[in-house]
């Protein structure tokens, strides 16, 4: 293993740790006096309202009065992240957006926090004037031009913060393992869900009826019936048969092939045994044909036919009536 592979790894782990067991957010916590974490806790709430209280303020009216609020906001998470690292601060209350960012700074040149970002920069320029009618001053569309690198520095400055108490970091642990696990199971069941069940050689191959009915709604290609769906109508519906003759739908495996079972799944939108009795036929060449059952009790798309073949090899299964067909799913499992 190379030493960048080597490095990843543990790194990953420990992302995977932090992301589902919250061990570092619960470090982070642990680490705090009581009085340390109030301030923390007692900043950010105070930032959070204000930001989301500015975020509706959207139009060029109501700009300015965005900004001061996204001013307040922002001085007062980077209060909550001075809180969170030096539990002596007792100046935190009469912080000013000036003053604050410079505080920040001399924090990432101290590498108590990550360097900062471009954007924050740019929302120094904007927001570190602590004059009232700053904003008043400058036209709303430059403000609105401007308000990502604010709205991208607030929530950089969320993620160098930790709000949260320890039961309430412990809850969210047990709610992210819940969901995981649940996840976990349902791909399991899915999985053995499509290993366990039969191969459908039906699946996408050809299909032709004997006439399409006019009204029909399903495919012009009378796909409807192997495309593996159980529609909430049909898959294919023919014209009711001419006298002396019958409908019929037929699946062209494309080559012989032995089957062991053949699954017939009726139409879903009533008129269930209106044209009863069907018949199951088995035929190698698609010209003479051989029934192997037929059908004259009802069933549906729910509970369909089915016709154990038991390992009978043939190359085109057709079904037909005497009346007309409406079906939603041919399947066949060799």
């Amino acid at each position: 293993m190379t030493d960048a592979a080597s490095s990843f790894e543990p790194n990953l782990q420990a992302r995977a740790r932090d992301l589902f067991l919250l061990e570092r957010a619960e470090r982070a916590v642990r680490a705090f006096t009581p009085e340390q974490h109030a301030a923390v806790r007692k900043h950010f709430d105070a930032a959070q309202r204000r930001a989301s209280v500015a975020d509706d303020l959207s139009d060029d009216r109501n700009v300015a009065v965005a900004y001061v609020l996204y001013r307040e906001a922002v001085t007062l998470l980077i209060a909550a992240v001075l809180a969170s690292r030096d539990a002596s601060r007792t100046d935190l209350d009469d912080l000013r957006a000036s003053t604050a960012f410079d505080a920040l700074t001399e924090l990432a040149a101290a590498g108590r926090i990550p360097p900062l970002p471009e954007y924050v920069g740019q929302a120094r320029k904007l927001l570190s004037e602590d004059e009232p009618l700053a904003f008043d001053r400058r036209a709303p569309e430059d403000l609105l031009s401007r308000r990502k690198s604010v709205e991208f520095t607030l929530r950089w400055l969320q993620e160098l913060i930790e709000p949260r108490t320890l039961n309430e970091i412990r809850a969210t642990r047990l709610v992210r393992l819940f969901i995981t696990a649940a996840l976990i199971a349902c791909m399991i069941g899915w999985i053995v869900v499509r290993v366990t069940r039969p191969v459908n050689i039906a699946l996408n191959k050809p299909v032709t009826i004997s006439q399409r009915h006019p009204a029909s709604t399903a495919p012009a290609d009378n796909s409807g019936i192997v495309n593996g769906d159980i529609e909430g109508s049909y898959g294919a519906h023919t014209a009711p048969a001419a006298a002396g003759s019958f409908a019929w739908v037929m699946v062209d495996l494309v080559q012989p092939t032995s089957i062991k079972k053949v699954k017939v799944f009726n139409r879903a939108d009533g008129w269930f045994d209106e044209s009863l009795p069907w018949t199951i036929e088995f035929s190698d060449d698609g010209t003479t044909f051989n029934p192997v059952d037929t059908r004259t009790t009802g069933f549906t798309a729910r509970s369909p036919w089915i016709y154990e073949a038991k390992g009978v090899k043939t190359r085109f299964v057709r079904v037909r009536s005497n009346s007309y067909l409406a079906l939603t799913e041919i399947e066949i499992n060799p």
